[in-house]
């Protein structure tokens, strides 16, 4: 099966807001964070098998949510301003 991965960046509030959360749970679980993990928290990935058909990352993720295969109830619909990185286009 193809899967498209898209990574849209968070803004600094929500960035920052999110590193404290997974440093916090690490802490608390005695884990030790790979700097990359730290990284990753300043994005929001979703993974879709909606076909590409040429649509921009943008517009990958608007179908994606659109037709219900959205995982995060939370950001569904959410305007953020900010265009996509989908490296596989």
């Amino acid at each position: 099966m193809d899967v498209r991965v898209c990574a849209l960046k968070r803004g600094q509030v929500a960035a920052a807001q999110a590193r404290r959360r997974i440093k916090r749970v690490a802490r608390r679980k005695g884990y030790e964070l790979h700097p990359d993990t730290v990284e990753a928290a300043g994005y929001v990935f979703v993974g879709t098998n909606a076909p590409a058909l040429g649509l921009s990352a943008g517009q990958s993720l608007e179908s994606t949510a659109a037709a219900g295969r959205w995982n995060s109830p939370k950001h569904h619909g959410k305007e953020t301003g900010r265009e996509p990185i989908c490296p596989m286009q």
